[in-house]
């Protein structure tokens, strides 16, 4: 028959196909030194303008980032800071409708001698590795301002990874906490993406777990977009609460910048509600010495509290900050 002398003939062409795949790949393993695992040879070995041009972006954004949370002194480079740091401030925020608010904070990081920059002692009034994405007063991933004593250890330090284990206790309640926080950073076709989490167990409160993503690229020379979304889920706490920012960030001298911010925040318990949206204007200057900074952050709120009226606010800080990564300042 026809159609058996056609099967036979499509399962003859099957067997000489797979033999002739079988022996390209004993062929190929055997002159290439290559494993399956390894993906250098993804790496040209002559740079073409493509291949110049996506590296000189990748480590511009990644450059420009760190510049940006170094000069912010934003708590993102500081918790990641490795190196010994003081930094003490004095705020003072007016906003329509509410007391004057004065607020002095201090962190302090200390070497500790013999674990190679490994090992650090902190005190902080704020918690310590506070992983808050805006700086905005009030808003609801506020941690409580309560003096903290304790130890980070890091035990991974690079561009792409951070690794970071804490321990410590909070001065007035003497409540123990502990646990790691991890950074991972990775380049997307110009655009820089950074996932941060971080967990912690509290003797009195339990579990809580802070999640991070951001997502930044360079506008131009001078100018960063950023956007950021995380979350926060506490076992003492109803539901999850969690904001959305997203910022510009401009260079205007290695002595100033200019944040502009808009920040969403909102909460899944007892109904998933949207709580506040903030729009800030963010401009911090260095004066008379490398480590003195003053900052004026004018604002407009809109609190679901209120019926979302605008009130406007402004916040005036003075800060001075020794040591830590004073390369980008």
């Amino acid at each position: 028959m026809i159609f058996p002398a056609r099967v036979t003939f499509f399962r003859a062409g099957c067997l000489v196909l797979s033999s002739a795949l079988q022996f390209s790949a004993a062929a190929y393993s055997a002159t290439s030194p290559v494993s399956e695992d390894d993906d250098s040879y993804l790496i040209p070995q002559q740079m073409t303008v493509m291949d110049k041009s996506q590296l000189i972006v990748s480590e511009n954004v990644d450059d420009f980032a760190r510049w940006i949370d170094s000069f912010f002194d934003d708590e993102r480079s500081v918790a990641e800071d490795a190196t010994t740091r003081l930094r003490v401030s004095q705020g003072v925020f007016f906003e329509e409708g509410k007391r004057v608010a004065l607020k002095t904070r201090a962190n302090v990081k200390i070497d500790v001698p013999r674990f190679k920059n490994r090992l650090k002692l902190i005190f902080s009034d704020a918690d310590i590795n506070e992983d808050k994405t805006s700086e905005i007063p009030d808003n609801v991933i506020t941690e409580d301002g309560e003096a903290q004593l304790g130890l980070q250890y890091f035990a991974k330090d690079s561009d792409t990874n951070n690794l970071s284990i804490s321990t410590g206790i909070k001065i007035e309640s003497l409540e123990v906490f502990a646990g790691p926080r991890y950074r991972y950073t990775t380049q997307l076709d110009g655009w820089q993406l950074r996932f941060t989490q971080r967990v912690r167990w509290y003797t009195s409160r339990g579990w809580e777990s802070t999640t991070r993503f951001d997502l930044e690229r360079l506008l131009s020379e001078k100018v960063l977009f950023r956007n950021t979304i995380e979350g926060r889920w506490r076992q003492q706490d109803e539901g999850y609460r969690y904001e959305i920012n997203s910022r510009v960030i401009q260079s205007l001298q290695r002595k100033k910048a200019i944040e502009y911010q808009w920040g969403n925040f909102f909460r899944t318990r007892p109904v998933h509600r949207f709580e506040e949206s903030v729009l800030r204007i963010r401009y911090r200057q260095r004066f008379w010495r490398k480590w003195l900074f003053f900052e004026a952050v004018p604002q407009l709120a809109f609190r679901n509290d209120d019926d979302f009226d605008p009130t406007p606010g402004i916040n005036f800080l003075l800060e001075v900050v020794f040591g830590g990564n004073g390369k980008y300042y």
